[in-house]
């Protein structure tokens, strides 16, 4: 981060952590955010990462795209069944 990226590319970020080392690299990934407008491309198959730090999600299938938009509006209106594959698999993440 010391040459200051508007950019950090994160792929499965949190998928080898303990629950509460989870929290707080979310809590850091918010705060650092907040401090510098460092904005994240997210790759996960993790729709609670997801909807914990992203605003917007592109839902791939074999490299194609089948869904994108706000996350509120996907996770809540989505009718394409990979999604809601994705979507049935959702664990609630700790409060943070």
């Amino acid at each position: 981060l010391a040459p200051e990226p508007k950019l950090l590319v994160l792929d499965e970020p949190l998928s080898a952590l303990d629950v509460s080392v989870q929290a707080q690299v979310l809590r850091m990934l918010a705060n650092l955010h907040q401090e510098t407008g460092l904005s994240y491309l997210v790759i996960t198959h993790d729709f609670a990462v997801v909807q914990d730090i992203c605003q917007r999600v592109v839902v791939l299938d074999a490299g194609q795209v089948v869904e994108a938009g706000l996350v509120s509006d996907v996770l809540h209106h989505s009718a394409n069944p990979r999604t809601q594959a994705l979507l049935d698999n959702v664990l609630p993440l700790p409060f943070i």
